[in-house]
C-alpha cells in the first residue's frame, strides 16, 4: 500500500490552530478593555502574534510558489490555473485575518471605543 501524504493536512491543522490561537488571545481578560500600555505583556505579544501574521503567510505563499515552480514534472496548465487561483483566495482570507486581527487587538485605541 502506497503511503499517504499528510503534509496538505498537515497545513490546514497548523493554519487553523494559529487561527484559533490568534483569536483566543484577542478574548483573553489581560487588559483588553482598558488602553493598549507599552509596558503590559499582553501588547507586546498582541503585537508579535500580528507581526507573524503580517510577516509569514507571505513568505509562505512564496516558498509554495517556489517548490511549485520547479516542481518535477513540471505542471500543466490546469494545475498553474488552480495554484494561482488558491494562492489569490489564500491572500485575500490572510489579509481579511490580519485585518480582522488588527480591529480585534487594538481597535478600541485606534477608534477610541
Amino acid at each position: 500500500m502506497k503511503p499517504r501524504n499528510l503534509l496538505p493536512y498537515m497545513r490546514v491543522v497548523m493554519s487553523f490552530v494559529a487561527i484559533v490561537m490568534s483569536l483566543i488571545l484577542a478574548f483573553v481578560p489581560c487588559a483588553f478593555w482598558h488602553p493598549a500600555n507599552v509596558n503590559d505583556s499582553c501588547t507586546w505579544i498582541r503585537g508579535g502574534v500580528l507581526a507573524a501574521w503580517s510577516i509569514v503567510p507571505p513568505l509562505w505563499f512564496l516558498g509554495e510558489y517556489q517548490v511549485f515552480k520547479t516542481s518535477t514534472p513540471p505542471p500543466n496548465e490546469n494545475a498553474i490555473a488552480d495554484f494561482k487561483y488558491l494562492q489569490d483566495l489564500s491572500a485575500k482570507c490572510w489579509a481579511g485575518m490580519l485585518a480582522g486581527l488588527t480591529v480585534l487587538y487594538f481597535g478600541k485605541d485606534i477608534f477610541h471605543w
